[in-house]
């Protein structure tokens, strides 16, 4: 499997660190194609960037490669791995990043050799001195027994997204909630509550089915509950993090 294309998903925040990560992959191998997936996951949040990378991977041709960063373990010892799939490749931290990604296939998992890959690494920035290096390596036909050593799946770090949960806060500040909204039919209404308040949400098909700034709610595009507000952010009226649990029930007529 040989591609020469990498996504790239980080909580950088940063042009400058992301430039960096694009650098090595054109060192590496200069007819490298890559494409951001984000730059602007929240900080730290690896349940959030494990959300964006399951949602976005299976979109991309068979043989891309996946490069994942958030990694608040960076320099410990948690392991940098190569997971090996039949469509892809998914290089980052063993953290749970990548586990929605390829929780219904099979696969192969490998430890990446840091002293194989780059002598002369960070301790602090493996994203640009190990996983960058690894991905620009991969795009050009290398192995991963190249520089890993094969790991028992057992060793993966599995993580699963639990009911209500709230996964991801896009740009809008619409809230993706990890409901499949099996339950709700248009014209419900939904009851958020929160620690310090509770509200009734419309069960709406789109955003013009309501008011202006009205707050809504519907079967978003992938395929989960979203809380929004129309023309506004829903999440400067709720103040809500990635990670948050929300009660969510229907008002009985």
């Amino acid at each position: 499997m040989k591609n020469a294309l990498v996504t790239i998903t980080t909580d950088f925040g940063d042009d400058f660190a992301l430039a960096q990560l694009k650098a090595v992959l054109l060192t590496q191998n200069p007819q490298v194609e890559f494409i951001t997936i984000s730059n602007q996951t929240n900080k730290f949040s690896i349940l959030e960037g494990a959300f964006i990378v399951a949602n976005a991977c299976n979109l991309f041709p068979q043989g891309t490669i996946h490069l994942g960063i958030i990694d608040p373990g960076v320099g410990s010892n948690r392991q940098g791995v190569v997971i090996q799939t039949d469509d892809y490749f998914f290089v980052g931290p063993n953290n749970g990043l990548f586990a929605p990604a390829i929780k219904d296939k099979k696969f192969e998992l490998f430890k990446i050799n840091e002293q194989l890959v780059n002598k002369n690494h960070s301790s602090t920035f493996h994203g640009r001195d190990i996983f960058a290096k690894v991905a620009g390596l991969l795009s050009k036909g290398s192995y991963p027994l190249d520089f890993c050593t094969p790991l028992k799946t057992s060793a993966f770090v599995w993580l699963k997204f639990k009911h209500n949960q709230l996964l991801h806060i896009d740009p809008y500040g619409n809230l993706k909630i990890n409901n499949s909204c099996s339950d709700f039919k248009i014209g419900d209404i939904l009851i958020v509550q929160l620690e310090n308040k509770k509200i009734k949400v419309p069960f709406v098909k789109t955003f013009s089915n309501v008011q202006p700034h009205s707050i809504l709610s519907y079967k978003g595009s992938h395929n989960i509950l979203e809380v929004a507000q129309n023309l506004g952010s829903a999440n400067q009226v709720l103040n809500l993090s990635a990670g948050d649990i929300i009660k969510i029930t229907k008002e009985v007529n």
